[in-house]
């Protein structure tokens, strides 16, 4: 098998397995870590953390239940009412 076919097979899997609870904030926790140990090691290392830190950070953000996704799934009217309508009140009385 090709490298190309099973990192295919690989996102069919993790495109079709449930997610596990908290699993985004664990991926960004580790991201962050790799980012901000970058200051020891060679510069080859270095670079191989901020690669894998910034691509888990970004996974963690932008994934299948990741905060981007569920932001865009949240309707519109029940973020606007919330804070529009305690804002727009709040000079009067």
């Amino acid at each position: 098998m090709s490298l190309y076919g099973l990192l295919r097979s690989l996102k069919r899997w993790d495109d079709n397995r449930n997610s596990m609870p908290g699993e985004h904030m664990l991926v960004f926790g580790l991201g962050t870590r790799l980012l901000l140990s970058g200051g020891r090691g060679t510069l080859l290392r270095r670079a191989v953390r901020f690669g894998a830190g910034a691509a888990l950070v970004a996974r963690a953000l932008s994934g299948r239940d990741g905060a981007v996704q569920v932001l865009r799934r949240a309707p519109q009217a029940s973020r606007d009412s919330g804070a529009t309508a305690h804002v727009a009140g709040a000079g009067q009385g």
